[in-house]
């Protein structure tokens, strides 16, 4: 618990807050203006807050130096400010650090500030290729970052086909991409090192590139990368776990709340698919949905069907096998595209690509029951292009699940081009027993410790198959299911409806409300046209906070539910309906002594 002169140092920051023009947010995001990787860093953190429901104001230093800031955030994001901090502003923001406050700076925003990073020195690229951070396990700062499972312990695969969960890809100037620096560590500890991505898996990691320090009674992270930007900044920000959790333990632990990932609750999202291409779909496909209807998933599963053969050799589409496309519909498991025939669409032009896409529709919807579309895509090995996205999107269609830019990559859902996209969590089953031959015992443990660790991450696990390749070994598909069924936490579903969810789920906004120091309270927004049953809001509390809470949602008492994350509790409140428009307050109090909320800003009533 936070100690009573940090509670009215707090305090008073809050009132001061009040009367200040930055005072609407938690984190402050500091930028400079005329820097186009400072722009895109910040850009990129902003919208790994927002996707988590904290709130950020943005000011550019240019205009308004540091020094000339009241500094009244309890968190403050130092996005690569090109030109290095003003001495006076860094001595004031050191500071402030001291006095409780909770920094991560990024780039250059580290010179001068070294000493409150518990840095000696920022050293910039020397133009060696640096193209991943790799983390080490066991730091507040980065729980739930790594994958530290079988495949990072011993791979069975060639370093080409690694899954990239535990290090993040970067690329620096010397490839014409983003500043990168390392740290030289004095009193700081190192969370994470530069890696070349080339270099095999079991060398030793390089440079120090993340570093998390005390100074005082604040804390600060350093990062040699920039978490906002990539080499293409429009794809998912793998960094935004990084960046969440940072700032909570920056934070020291107090109440951070989040909107929930999925619905009612759940900690996870399951979805199986599986690319149906070939002849032995006759029998592969009716015992995967019998399967599934044994389990009590009625409306599970998602086939990504060929219109008809014709492509590459021994492939076959929903025209020769039309009783299967019906026991699809039948069973309860999404009808998906997967090409007019089974052949790559990267680099075709868009007309080329929009026909193709309209010849599968007219192939497959005819099947649908009258009314029914194709609302999902994946390519023929995940050969698409943003030119195949242009066109599924002028088409209407509103998800696909290739994106091979993030393939394992990712354990959330991201928009792209105007789609939901749903990557796959991990190399297909193909690649594990037909390239490389594994054992169903290697393949089963690589499948449950990557589920494990998308639990963790409250994501989603998109599960790849291919149903002749998967027939003979569905014991395994079983054994996972009824795992993921058992924990009583996991959405199982199809993925047109996990990507309506996550479509849904953006219009959603949420805004602190003043309360007393013993209570947080949220707004709640829908801002969107859908409609959202089951939306969540989750109030991490602290580590040594054991003492039964309890929630109002719209005035109304309401039973809280217990979640882990990332080591820590959550107390979490389920909101049943909200309606386009419609608002609510969700309250959660502690029964006990008083508790102080470092994220509340506004005073106490």
């Amino acid at each position: 618990m936070i100690g009573i002169q940090a509670m009215q140092r707090l305090s008073c920051a809050a009132i001061l807050l009040l009367n200040s023009p930055y005072a609407s947010a938690t984190v402050l995001l500091l930028h400079d203006g005329d820097s186009l990787a400072s722009g895109f860093d910040c850009l990129g953190i902003e919208l790994a807050l927002d996707e988590v429901g904290i709130e950020s104001d943005r000011i550019d230093v240019r205009s308004s130096p540091v020094s000339s800031l009241p500094l009244d955030h309890p968190l403050i994001v130092a996005c690569h400010l090109d030109f290095g901090m003003d001495p006076a502003g860094a001595l004031a923001l050191q500071d402030w650090i001291h006095d409780g406050g909770g920094l991560l700076a990024t780039g250059r925003s580290g010179l001068r500030m070294e000493t409150a990073l518990g840095l000696a020195s920022i050293v910039v690229s020397d133009g060696a290729e640096r193209t991943e951070v790799r983390f080490k396990a066991g730091y507040a700062a980065t729980s739930g970052i790594g994958w530290d499972g079988p495949i990072a312990a011993g791979s069975v695969l060639p370093a080409s086909q690694l899954p990239s969960l535990a290090r993040h890809y970067y690329y620096d100037e010397s490839e014409g991409g983003w500043p990168s620096y390392h740290a030289v560590v004095q009193s700081a500890s190192d969370l994470g090192h530069w890696h070349d991505s080339t270099a095999p898996w079991e060398e030793p990691d390089g440079a120090v590139a993340v570093t998390a320090s005390q100074h005082g009674a604040g804390r600060a992270i350093y990062s040699g990368a920039l978490p906002g930007v990539h080499a293409n900044w429009d794809w998912p920000r793998s960094w935004r776990t990084f960046v969440v959790h940072a700032l909570t333990w920056l934070a020291q632990d107090e109440l951070l709340v989040e909107l929930g990932h999925w619905p009612h609750a759940n900690a996870a999202a399951f979805a199986w698919s599986g690319d149906t291409e070939k002849p032995a779909m006759t029998t592969a496909v009716p015992a995967l949905l019998q399967l599934f209807d044994d389990l009590g998933l009625s409306r599970f599963g998602t086939f990504y069907t060929v219109g008809q053969g014709g492509g590459d050799a021994g492939t076959v589409g929903g025209q020769e096998h039309p009783a299967i496309v019906q026991a699809i519909l039948d069973g309860g498991a999404e009808l998906a595209g997967h090409g007019d025939i089974h052949t790559s669409f990267n680099g075709q032009d868009y007309p080329t690509q929009f026909q193709r896409l309209s010849t599968m529709r007219g192939l497959l919807e005819p099947m649908m029951t009258a009314g029914q579309r194709l609302s999902g895509f994946r390519a023929p090995y995940l050969s698409q292009d943003t030119t195949t996205w242009r066109a599924l999107a002028e088409l209407g269609f509103t998800h696909d699940a290739g994106d091979a830019d993030v393939w394992s990559n990712t354990t959330l859902p991201h928009r792209r081009d105007g789609l939901i996209q749903l990557p796959p969590s991990m190399p297909m089953d193909w690649h594990l027993f037909e390239q490389y031959a594994l054992d169903d015992a290697t393949a089963r443990a690589i499948w449950f410790d990557k589920f494990d660790y998308v639990l963790a991450r409250r994501g989603l696990f998109s599960w790849l198959h291919h149903p002749w390749v998967i027939e003979g070994r569905l014991g395994i598909v079983e054994e996972m299911l009824q795992y993921a069924i058992d924990r009583g936490d996991v959405w199982l579903a199809r993925q047109d409806d996990i990507a309506a969810w996550w479509r849904a789920r953006s219009g959603i906004s949420m805004e602190r409300l003043t309360a007393p120091p013993d209570r947080g309270r949220v707004r709640v927004v829908n801002l969107g046209g859908t409609a959202v049953a089951g939306a969540s809001v989750w109030f991490r509390v602290p580590d040594d906070d054991s003492r039964p809470w309890e929630a109002l949602v719209g005035g109304n008492p309401e039973n809280l539910l217990d979640r882990y994350h990332a080591n820590s509790l959550y107390r979490v409140a389920v909101i049943d309906h909200l309606a386009p428009g419609e608002e609510t307050v969700v309250e959660v109090f502690p029964k006990g002594e008083l508790f102080f909320d470092r994220f509340e800003l506004t005073p106490a009533d």
